[in-house]
């Protein structure tokens, strides 16, 4: 579950995390200090939709992407691949 420190969304380590478990939450949080300081540079405010604003990733990728759960959830290409395979279009 993640808190908030100073400003900025993170993912607690716990004491018995294993060393990769630590290492993916560093560099996940690593990762979301750079989202939350791209949106404060695009005049965004944390805690509040951004649904009138653009994030450019310029050329990066989003990648391991969950399957989406909720109807306005983002899907990605393979989950759009396999449901278009399933339903036999």
């Amino acid at each position: 579950m993640p808190n908030q420190t100073a400003g900025y969304f993170s993912l607690r380590t716990n004491p018995g995390d294993d060393a990769t478990t630590q290492l993916m939450k560093r560099e996940l949080n690593f990762i979301l200090r750079q989202i939350q300081d791209r949106l404060d540079a695009l005049g965004g405010n944390r805690g509040q939709h951004l649904h009138e604003s653009e994030i450019n990733l310029n050329v990066h990728k989003l990648i391991n992407v969950v399957d989406p759960a909720a109807d306005q959830d983002g899907a990605t290409k393979n989950y759009v691949d396999e449901q278009f395979a399933i339903r036999g279009l």
